[in-house]
C-alpha cells in the first residue's frame, strides 16, 4: 500500500507519519500490559486535572492548524483533547481493544493524535487531503452516510471514502476489531511553528520571525507595582512588534501570538480570555484596535486584524508605544 499527502495539506503545516503493523493478535490478554496501563493512566489523571488543556502548545496547536483551514473549533475538539477531558472526568479511559488502548495513552501522552485502521477494509492506497464534498463518510457509532464538507483535511481511500476526518473522527470501515492482525497507524501533529504560539512555553523561544520577549519569570519581583507592569507591557508589546507590521495573511494568529506576552501585576501571563477577574488579551487588542480604521474578526468576535487602510499591513508598535492598552494592562483580582 502506497501514502499521500497532498501538496495543499502539506501547506497547511499538516505533520504525518505512517506505519504498517502485521501479524499482531488483539485478542490475547496481557497481564503485563494491564499493569502498565493502570499506571500510566494514574499519572495522566494526576498531569492534566484541573489543566487548562489550550496552554498545552501541541493540543493548542491543532486548534489553531483549525484555524488556518477555516474548520470552527466548536464542533471540531481533536481526538487527544476528547480523550483527556473524558480521562479526567471518569478517572480512566474507555477500553474498546487492544490496540486502540495502546494508541489512545500514548496519545494522551504525547498530545498528538494517533489512530489504526483495519488494513484488510482499506481499498486501494490511501491519501491524506482536501475534501471535495463528494466523499463517503460513516463516522464510528453511525450506520447511515453523514456529509462531508468541502475544504477539510482527511484521510481517504481510493474508493472515495473518509477514513478519518481531521484528526477528529475515525470511521466504521476500518475500525479495529479483535479479529484485526494487520492495520496502518498514522500519527498527526501541527506542526507549522506557529502552531505552537500557545502557553507558557512559547516564552523559551522564538517562535515567529518576531523578536521574542525577553521577561523571565526568574526576574519579577515583590516591589513591582501595577504602574511598573504595565510599563513592561507596553515595553515588551514595541520590542515584539519592533518591526511595526503584521500581515493579514497570518491574521488567525494575531491573538495567540500576544497571549501570555502580557503580564499581570502579579507577574503571571495573562490568558486570552478573561480569567478569575482578571482582564485577558482579547482586552489588549481592543485597546489597541482603536488606533486603526479597518478590523477583522470571526464568527467567535476574536479580534484576527487591524489594518491602517485596505491591503496594507498593521502597524502594531505605533499604537503601543501611545499607551493604548495601558488601562487594560493594570490588572488586579
Amino acid at each position: 500500500m502506497t501514502y499521500y499527502v497532498e501538496q495543499a495539506v502539506r501547506d497547511l503545516g499538516v505533520k504525518i507519519v505512517f506505519a504498517e503493523v502485521e501479524g499482531f493478535d488483539n485478542q490475547i490478554d496481557s497481564p503485563a500490559w494491564d499493569g502498565r496501563r493502570s499506571e500510566r493512566l494514574a499519572k495522566l489523571v494526576d498531569r492534566w486535572t484541573g489543566k487548562d488543556l489550550h496552554e498545552d502548545p501541541v493540543l493548542e496547536g491543532f486548534h489553531i492548524l483549525h484555524d488556518h483551514a477555516h474548520i470552527r473549533r466548536k464542533h471540531n475538539v481533536p481526538a487527544p483533547v476528547t480523550l483527556i477531558k473524558l480521562l479526567v472526568k471518569r478517572g480512566d479511559a474507555p477500553y474498546i481493544n487492544k490496540v486502540v488502548d495502546i494508541y489512545n495513552t500514548v496519545s494522551m501522552e504525547t498530545c498528538l493524535a494517533l489512530g489504526a485502521h483495519d488494513l484488510d477494509h482499506v481499498e486501494g492506497d490511501v491519501t491524506l487531503r482536501i475534501t471535495d464534498g463528494s466523499e463517503r463518510y460513516v463516522p464510528l457509532g453511525e450506520s447511515q452516510p453523514i456529509p462531508v464538507a468541502a475544504g477539510e483535511y482527511s484521510y481517504c481511500d481510493d474508493s472515495n471514502e473518509v477514513l478519518c476526518r481531521l484528526e477528529v473522527r475515525q470511521v466504521n470501515k476500518t475500525a479495529t476489531t479483535p479479529k484485526t492482525t494487520r492495520a496502518f497507524g498514522r500519527c498527526t501533529a501541527p506542526g507549522r511553528r506557529d502552531h505552537a504560539l500557545c502557553g507558557r512555553k512559547r516564552s523559551r523561544g522564538h517562535p515567529t520571525n518576531q523578536v521574542a520577549p525577553s521577561h523571565q519569570h526568574s526576574e519579577r519581583t515583590e516591589a513591582m507595582t501595577s504602574a511598573d507592569y504595565a510599563a513592561q507591557n507596553r515595553e515588551q508589546l514595541i520590542e515584539y512588534f519592533h518591526g511595526g507590521e503584521k500581515g493579514l495573511g497570518n491574521t488567525s494568529l494575531l491573538g495567540v501570538e500576544v497571549e501570555h506576552l502580557v503580564l499581570a501585576d502579579d507577574g503571571s501571563p495573562i490568558s486570552y480570555e478573561p480569567v478569575d477577574g482578571r482582564i485577558g488579551v482579547r482586552e489588549v487588542l481592543a485597546q489597541l484596535e482603536k488606533d486603526y480604521p479597518q478590523t477583522t474578526y470571526n464568527e467567535r468576535s476574536d479580534l484576527l486584524g487591524l489594518c491602517a487602510a485596505r491591503d496594507q499591513h498593521c502597524p502594531l508598535r505605533a499604537g503601543a508605544r501611545r499607551g493604548a492598552c495601558v488601562p487594560a494592562l493594570q490588572v488586579s483580582r
